[in-house]
């Protein structure tokens, strides 16, 4: 794992979802249930701090994710060897199936609210969302994946978003990642399931990170 560059706006989120995406066949079971971020949240943690990335031993215990901190879904700190750690990112997280639109744009607001909370401190916010697709939903495969990162950003290009210096900012996205995609065997038959994952946060300038 790079941790030099983990306050960069998406590193984590890449990072972290390239380690998902490896561990997928494991995963995979566990989006066929219903949409919670608690767990997600928590196997976040353990893959980053410990299996996996290593963060706590690659950085001598001063850097670690945890999750459910003063009401934030996930939360990078630094210092950790301090009594008062430093916050680098608050991030939430939001795990989405095939809903219809009114209840897309309600969790991306909820996300948004959390977010606007932090606004007036100097660390990062950043949202993170996980589409999970399953044959057993009406939309087809490419047009759910499709139409709901359309939905995404027309949802927050509406939304004005302030930094601590009461600045302005604009929302801008991480690349889409593949987390997996695969069959399980589900109550006598093949089920396919397709997660992919992306993040958004904000920004003086609009452009999308790669």
């Amino acid at each position: 794992m790079d941790i030099n560059n983990l306050q960069q706006k998406f590193n984590l989120f890449s990072q972290s979802s390239s380690i998902l995406n490896e561990s997928s066949e494991h995963y995979l079971p566990r989006f066929n249930y219903s949409a919670c971020e608690l767990w997600l949240c928590t196997e976040l943690c353990h893959l980053i701090n410990f299996e996996g990335h290593k963060l706590q031993a690659l950085s001598d215990g001063d850097l670690f994710l945890y999750n459910e901190d003063n009401k934030r879904d996930l939360t990078l700190y630094s210092s950790g060897k301090t009594k008062q750690p430093k916050i680098l990112t608050h991030i939430e997280v939001k795990v989405i199936y095939p809903v219809a639109k009114s209840k897309f744009d309600n969790a991306i607001n909820n996300l948004y609210q959390k977010l606007k909370s932090s606004r007036h401190s100097d660390y990062n916010q950043e949202g993170w969302i996980y589409l999970v697709w399953t044959q057993h939903y009406a939309v087809p495969l490419e047009d759910f994946f499709v139409s709901r990162i359309e939905w995404l950003k027309e949802s927050l290009d509406s939304k004005a978003f302030f930094d601590h210096e009461d600045n302005q900012l604009r929302p801008h996205y991480a690349q889409v990642h593949n987390i997996a995609d695969g069959s399980i065997a589900w109550r006598g038959e093949k089920k396919q399931i397709v997660v992919k994952a992306i993040a958004f946060s904000f920004a003086k300038d609009f452009r999308e990170i790669l």
